[in-house]
């Protein structure tokens, strides 16, 4: 788990990620771990964010998307300044976690990821993603549901807010880094 201020994502080292549950991997062939988070499509695909994307973000469903973000270096190399709590999740459900992942893809009629934009970082897009963003539907009870695919104690509608989070998993893994980030400067979930 990448904790960036308010934003949680998922890091997974390709070598861990079933394929066949979890095809749209595929799409980045020269990393060695992807990140992938939630959020509000508008705020993802804005260069930048303002206050009436945020609160419209917050206030109104809308929406939402999927970034994916690729990268060769460790998560701990790669988000220096983040948050990381590291989890040791067995291969039969991590299938199940690749699962969700999968079907969290909104799709076009030809059944492929719908593109909305290149990454924010490292190599990877944002796409469109099923489900509507908005308080209390976060990017941290999307994070939460994919942990709960894998079969890990979460309880998932006390995971609006990042810190809930973060406090349960605490019990099943362990924090590789503390973090220094309070707030997302390059992180616009």
């Amino acid at each position: 788990l990448i904790r960036h201020g308010w934003h949680t994502s998922l890091a997974v080292s390709k070598c861990e990620i079933s394929v066949p549950d979890w095809p749209e991997s595929m799409a980045i062939p020269k990393a060695n771990f992807i990140e992938i988070g939630w959020g509000d499509a508008d705020y993802l695909c804005s260069r930048f964010p303002n206050p009436l994307v945020l609160a419209k973000a917050g206030c109104l469903p809308s929406g939402s998307a999927i970034h994916v973000a690729g990268f060769r270096q460790s998560p701990r190399v790669f988000f220096k300044e983040s948050q990381i709590i590291e989890l040791k999740v067995p291969y039969h459900k991590m299938r199940k976690l690749c699962r969700f992942l999968h079907e969290s893809y909104a799709r076009d009629d030809h059944g492929c990821p719908i593109y909305l934009r290149p990454s924010l970082y490292g190599t990877g897009a944002i796409y469109r993603a099923t489900g509507h963003y908005f308080v209390p539907n976060t990017c941290n009870i999307w994070t939460a549901r994919a942990l709960s695919a894998a079969e890990l104690p979460i309880a998932v509608p006390l995971c609006t807010f990042a810190q809930p989070l973060v406090c349960q998993l605490k019990s099943c893994g362990r924090e590789v880094q503390k973090g220094s980030n309070v707030l997302p400067v390059i992180y616009p979930f």
